[in-house]
C-alpha cells in the first residue's frame, strides 16, 4: 500500500506540472481561436480565466482584452481602458480607437507621441498610424513633414515611394469654384450644375425656370395678370433654387474629389492589426 502511495506521489510530482502546462497551452490556443473566429467577448472571458487559473501575464492579458474590445467595435470601452496607459502598443491601440470614433485630432496627438527606434514598435507602423488621422484631417502638409522625418531615421520601405508620390500630389486635387458655379447659373439657369457634372439637375433647373417664366409671359399677354404674377413668382423661386443648387453642386464635386484622393492615400496605408504586438501564447 505504501509503495502504491509513493508511486502515485512520484507520478503526480513529475507529470502533473507537464499536464498542467499542456492544459494551459490548450486553453490559450482555444482563446486565440475564439478571437480569430470573431467571438471577442467569449475570448475576453477565457483571457480572464487564464489570468485567474494559470497566473498568465496580467499585462499581456489586459492588452489582449483591449484588442478584443477594439475588434468588437467597442471603441469607447477601449478608450476608457487605455486613456491612462502610455505603453507604446497601448498608445497605438488608443490612437486607432479614437480614429474609429472620428476623433482625428486626438488620434494624431496620441500617435505623434510614439517614438521611433525604441525597438517596441516597428518604425513604419508608427509612421502610417501618424499619417492616417492626418489624411482624415486633410492636413497633407503635416503628413509630408512626418514622412520626411521618417526618411531621416529609417530605411526605405517598399510602399513608401507610392505613399510619398500620392501625398505630394495633394495640390492637384480638382476643385470647382462655388462662386463661379453660382455666376454661371445666374447667367443661364442650370449652367452651374452642368459645369459641376450634374447634367440632369442642370436640365431640370433650366426647364423649371424657363417653363414658368414662359407661362407667366403667356398669361400676361392674355391679360390674366393674377395668374401671370403667380407664374413669375414661381419662376423666381425656381431661379433662386437654381443658384442654391449650383452652389451645392460645386461643394459636392469638391467633396467627391477630396474623398477620391483620401481613398487613394488610404490604399497605401496597411490595415491595423492589434495582435501584431501580442505575445499571449509564448509569453513565458
Amino acid at each position: 500500500m505504501n509503495k502504491f502511495i509513493a508511486s502515485t506521489f512520484l507520478l503526480c510530482f513529475f507529470y502533473l506540472p507537464a499536464f498542467s502546462d499542456n492544459l494551459e497551452k490548450r486553453q490559450k490556443d482555444y482563446t486565440l481561436s475564439l478571437y480569430m473566429s470573431g467571438n471577442y467577448f467569449r475570448c475576453i472571458d477565457e483571457i480572464r480565466k487564464g489570468i485567474f487559473y494559470w497566473n498568465a501575464d496580467k499585462i499581456e492579458g489586459e492588452y489582449f482584452i483591449s484588442c478584443c474590445y477594439f475588434s468588437g467595435k467597442q471603441y469607447h470601452t477601449t478608450v476608457s481602458r487605455l486613456s491612462e496607459n502610455n505603453e507604446p502598443r497601448n498608445a497605438m491601440l488608443l490612437s486607432q480607437s479614437l480614429l474609429a470614433l472620428g476623433e482625428f485630432r486626438k488620434s494624431y496627438d496620441v500617435s505623434s507621441r510614439l517614438l521611433y527606434n525604441t525597438g517596441k514598435i516597428d518604425n513604419y507602423d508608427i509612421l502610417v498610424r501618424r499619417i492616417e488621422p492626418l489624411i482624415y484631417l486633410e492636413n497633407y502638409q503635416t503628413a509630408i513633414m512626418e514622412l520626411e522625418d521618417y526618411k531621416k531615421i529609417a530605411d526605405k520601405h517598399e510602399t513608401l515611394s507610392a505613399l510619398e508620390e500620392k501625398l505630394h500630389s495633394f495640390s492637384n486635387i480638382p476643385s470647382h469654384s462655388r462662386g463661379l458655379s453660382v455666376l454661371l447659373s445666374a447667367l443661364l439657369p442650370g449652367l452651374g450644375q452642368t459645369y459641376n457634372g450634374r447634367y440632369l439637375s442642370g436640365l431640370i433647373s433650366l426647364a423649371g425656370v424657363g417653363a414658368t417664366a414662359c407661362a407667366g409671359a403667356f398669361l400676361h399677354r392674355r391679360g390674366e395678370n393674377g395668374l401671370a404674377a403667380g407664374a413669375f413668382s414661381l419662376s423666381a423661386v425656381f431661379y433662386c433654387g437654381n443658384l442654391y443648387g449650383a452652389y451645392n453642386s460645386a461643394s459636392e464635386f469638391n467633396a467627391k474629389q477630396k474623398k477620391l484622393y483620401r481613398d487613394g492615400l488610404s490604399a497605401n496605408i496597411p490595415p491595423y492589426d492589434p495582435l501584431k504586438y501580442l505575445d499571449y501564447r509564448n509569453e513565458r
